[in-house]
């Protein structure tokens, strides 16, 4: 039952599927490496976050 809902959905298409899939698994790629993320706009929140909570701080201050 469950290969005959496999090929009414796959269909004439299934031998090129299958054939691509065996084609990728022989030949893996490299996985790709992702560039570091800068830390420079998490600096910048804390920054602003930093200023925000003195300022609030120092306003009852004065």
């Amino acid at each position: 039952m469950k290969t005959a809902r496999v090929l009414s959905r796959f269909g004439p298409k299934l031998p090129a599927l299958v054939e691509a899939q065996l084609i990728r698994s022989g030949n893996p790629t490299t996985p790709v490496v992702r560039p570091r993320r800068s830390v420079a706009p998490l600096l910048w929140v804390m920054a602003v976050g930093l200023a925000f909570v003195a300022g609030i701080t120092l306003d009852g201050y004065f």
